[in-house]
């Protein structure tokens, strides 16, 4: 199958984009600058996740989870320890202290982005045919 970049990338940045919609409204993080949402928007969900996503789509649905997981995880501990671009409002995530269990939870959802993207790509696919 024929799966080009840039579908990942904008169609991860448009799920990104939709997510952090969600969380400003509900209050569920706040950004300390509003530039760091064009950055984890286009930079995080487009460019980085988009292009693991990408790189990753023929394998194994575990090994999408984890590399999501990975990736995403290493982000908010990051952001957690050194970066402070966002904050969680009371220390607490979904109801969820922050850091250990909030940031645990959090790199679960990560996991779903590389495991779903393909699936959501499926009907903008199109079957590569190969010479014989």
């Amino acid at each position: 199958m024929t799966r080009p970049l840039g579908r990942y990338v904008f169609l991860v940045a448009a799920a990104g984009s939709s997510i952090e919609t969600v969380a400003f409204l509900s209050r569920m993080w706040e950004f300390a600058d509003p530039a760091y949402l064009i950055v984890q928007i286009v930079g995080f969900y487009g460019i980085v996740m988009g292009g693991l996503c990408h790189r990753i789509a023929s394998q194994h649905p575990v090994i999408r989870f984890l590399a999501g997981f990975g990736v995403g995880g290493l982000a908010e501990v990051a952001n957690h320890a050194w970066m402070g671009a966002w904050a969680f409002p009371d220390d607490r995530v979904w109801g969820l202290a922050v850091p250990l269990p909030g940031l645990l939870a959090l790199a679960v959802a990560w996991g779903f982005i590389p495991l779903l993207a393909p699936i959501a790509l499926r009907p903008f696919v199109r079957e590569s045919v190969e010479e014989p």
